[in-house]
């Protein structure tokens, strides 16, 4: 992963932590899509920067999304976060 896509990744996943709070319902329709990738990356070899902006986004979606979006990858956030 080159630098710039790194940067790229990383910042999209911040967006998405700052969104999060106003646009919760357009974002949870995509929860079981995007949260298991978010959790692929919280461990190397992505860059720091790249797993902690995922840690962060996982955090801030299961504070935030209804349980119900959050329960079928649960299996799938424990198993990135545990890694990280």
């Amino acid at each position: 992963v080159s630098n710039s896509d790194s940067a790229v990744s990383a910042s999209s996943m911040e967006a998405l932590c700052s969104l999060l709070p106003d646009a919760s319902a357009s974002i949870s329709m995509h929860a079981e899509s995007l949260l298991p990738r978010v959790a692929g990356l919280c461990s190397p070899p992505a860059p720091i920067r790249v797993r902690m902006a995922a840690l962060a986004l996982i955090e801030a979606a299961v504070s935030t999304l209804p349980w119900a979006r959050i329960f079928p990858v649960r299996e799938s956030l424990v198993r990135g976060v545990c890694v990280a």
